[in-house]
């Protein structure tokens, strides 16, 4: 293998910085020329992927697998159990050539626009930072949105190799990097703004708090965190309360809510995030709650 290849196929760990008080920033790795390797969905009858009637058929089903993960896949020992499931019911969740790319396009469509909101509202609250970490970055949309706005550094980090190389081909300019929210492989104290978007209800609460934890290590005193997640008033509220506050949106987010597989949905929406965040070390700025986004605005202390 050679030396491009395996800056391409290693990922990072924070364990690699341990003892290296010398090494000041993460480092970056080129997911644009990766090569990875087919999943079930990317290789059905035929060698074809699944078709887009296949896939919904999937989505909709109330049987899920185990996503199956190749040998050879980058990264593949450090990727816990709890992620390896079929998320929102799609095909080996985001693990595959063909799917991932159909679900990042789907999923902006299926948000009725409401993505865009909250890229507005990183922006507002990121845009006079140095250096940004996008946790749970997935294709980098809002990644990108940060950088546009001007802020030197915007790092993506994503534990899925299918989501960074759709990152590096989509937008330049980032630095990618491979990893979890709860063993972000930087050196302490690097950033002054973070953002997670739609990932830690995808988490088991012991999960979340040590991510909280992790930010509060990579991120400087009076650094900026900025977390956005489903809102619990699709669940907590009726079909016509949501009509008479929200119209035919709130009802319709409701559906979604409850159409698609999310197993820690429920216990994300009994923690109290801000009362963990507190603990972990952070001030909370504000909070928002409507349909369908809640977010919170975390300083670090």
């Amino acid at each position: 293998m050679s030396t491009r290849e395996q800056s391409v196929h290693t990922p990072i760990r924070a364990a690699d910085y341990v003892g290296q008080a010398e090494q000041s920033s993460p480092l970056p790795r080129d997911w644009s020329r990766a090569e990875l390797p087919d999943t079930w969905p990317d290789r059905q009858r035929g060698g074809r992927p699944l078709s887009l009637r296949q896939v919904i058929r999937h989505a909709m089903s109330t049987r899920r697998q185990r996503v199956a993960l190749p040998e050879d896949l980058p990264g593949r020992e450090h990727i816990p159990k709890y992620v390896l499931q079929e998320f929102h019911g799609v095909p080996n969740g985001n693990y595959s050539n063909c799917i991932t790319r159909g679900y990042v396009t789907g999923f902006e469509i299926s948000m009725l626009g409401e993505m865009r909101r909250v890229r507005r509202m990183l922006v507002q609250h990121l845009g006079d930072c140095q250096r940004v970490i996008d946790v749970g970055c997935g294709s980098a949309r809002n990644a990108a949105a940060v950088l546009d706005a001007g802020v030197p550094e915007v790092w993506g980090l994503d534990v899925s190799p299918y989501m960074l190389r759709h990152a590096a081909n989509d937008h330049n300019g980032l630095r990618l990097m491979q990893g979890l929210a709860e063993d972000i492989p930087s050196p302490g104290q690097y950033f002054d703004g973070a953002s997670l978007v739609f990932v830690l209800h995808e988490m088991p609460t012991r999960s979340v708090t040590r991510a909280l934890g992790e930010l509060a290590r990579v991120l400087c005193a009076g650094g900026k965190v900025v977390v956005a997640e489903p809102s619990p008033l699709q669940m907590q509220l009726s079909g016509w309360q949501l009509w008479r506050r929200y119209g035919w949106r709130g009802v319709y987010f409701r559906w979604l809510m409850r159409s698609v597989h999310e197993p820690f949905l429920k216990v994300w929406h009994r923690m109290d995030f801000a009362a963990e965040a507190r603990r972990r070390g952070f001030e909370v700025l504000e909070e928002h709650c409507a349909v369908p986004v809640r977010s919170w605005v975390l300083r670090r202390l």
